[in-house]
């Protein structure tokens, strides 16, 4: 028997391998911490479960908490343990720490093709070492050390997430580094922009340049990514609650951004992230503030406070910067020798051809 450990959405690629190999299979419901799903994990290994998946970005504990809490049920008993986590790079710490404690099967692949292969190769006895992600990754070419992580999630949709994002790439190339978009969302927004918009596209790699910004919204291309030299990657995980959304990634970034509202639909939502510790080391913005609300914003953060900060502007175009003392308060960073970014086009020489011929 397989276990999957967490959401049916995120383990029905399961099925199909399980089908195939004639194993039957069963879920354990998510939730934040393994204590809480201990007892029915030992259950179905007493009814004779084998190999057991845990999706560990379910958990709100730290990486070592994750291993720690895996390796004691896996030494009570004799299954074979699989850790998915999508998306994830290798040199991930709760990878690196699941790692430590022995752990050498993992699924980091965001393709469902690619999940299933995996997946059968552990099931089946097949799979070797020097094919995992993870275990694999002295042959991995060497990521460059000098970069720096910034991960930015939204209270809800619509509220600005992936307009911030882009305009740090945009005032990050501006102050003079080199940065780049990566889409960690379901969103589809670079593919509906390179659909309407004249765009230079990489596909393979599913990379595409827009006003001289670099984005990328293929996951399973991280790796590659991560050798091309940027000094700055700004990753857009959209909106926190969401079913998708990589909050183990997130929460592993150099620097975490929150962005968040105060009008009567993003207000609860906000409140919810205020009032979270989980999220209390991560810089909050809040979008398109009024003067006038700055103080009572500021009352609402409380200790939160030195860590919020108020955008008072309207962003109608994320790939025309706004506000450079917005992120130069939030990164602190000095200009470093560059070119001047390209000359901006206009809206209609910017549309893809076909769409106004």
């Amino acid at each position: 028997m397989i276990i999957f450990v967490g959401q049916s959405q995120q383990g029905f690629f399961m099925e199909d391998v399980a089908r195939k190999l004639s194993l039957p299979y069963s879920y354990i419901d998510p939730a934040p911490r393994i204590e809480m799903q201990q007892q029915s994990i030992l259950d179905l290994i007493s009814q004779g479960a084998t190999h057991i998946i845990y999706d560990i970005d379910q958990y709100d504990m730290s990486p070592f908490e994750i291993a720690d809490a895996i390796l004691q049920i896996g030494e009570a008993s004799r299954v074979q343990t699989i850790i998915y986590a999508p998306g994830y790079l290798p040199d991930a710490r709760a990878l690196l720490a699941l790692e430590q404690k022995g752990f050498s099967c993992f699924i980091t692949h965001t393709v469902l093709s690619d999940q299933k292969d995996m997946l059968e190769a552990f099931l089946s006895g097949t799979y070797t070492p020097q094919e995992a992600p993870v275990s694999g990754k002295a042959a991995a070419p060497a990521l460059k050390t000098s970069h720096k992580l910034i991960g930015l999630t939204g209270a809800m949709h619509r509220i600005g997430t992936t307009t911030h994002a882009i305009q740090l790439v945009k005032y990050l190339r501006f102050k003079g580094y080199d940065a780049c978009y990566i889409q960690m969302n379901g969103s589809d927004y670079l593919q509906k922009l390179k659909e309407w918009f004249d765009v230079e596209e990489r596909e393979e790699i599913g990379e595409i340049t827009y006003e001289s910004v670099k984005m990328y919204y293929r996951p399973e291309s991280l790796p590659e990514i991560m050798t091309m030299g940027y000094d700055f990657y700004v990753y857009d995980y959209g909106a926190y609650h969401d079913a998708d959304f990589n909050r183990t990634s997130y929460l592993e970034k150099d620097f975490r951004l929150m962005v968040c509202g105060s009008n009567p639909v993003e207000l609860p939502a906000t409140y919810d992230i205020i009032k979270n510790s989980f999220y209390s080391d991560v810089f909050y913005i809040f979008n398109m503030i009024p003067e006038a609300e700055r103080s009572d914003i500021l009352e609402l953060m409380e200790d939160k406070a030195d860590r919020t900060l108020i955008c008072s502007s309207f962003i109608p175009d994320p790939f025309v910067l706004h506000d450079t003392s917005l992120y130069d308060a939030l990164l602190q960073i000095p200009d470093k020798p560059g070119d001047l970014p390209a000359r901006r086009r206009t809206l209609f020489s910017r549309l893809r051809g076909k769409k106004h011929e």
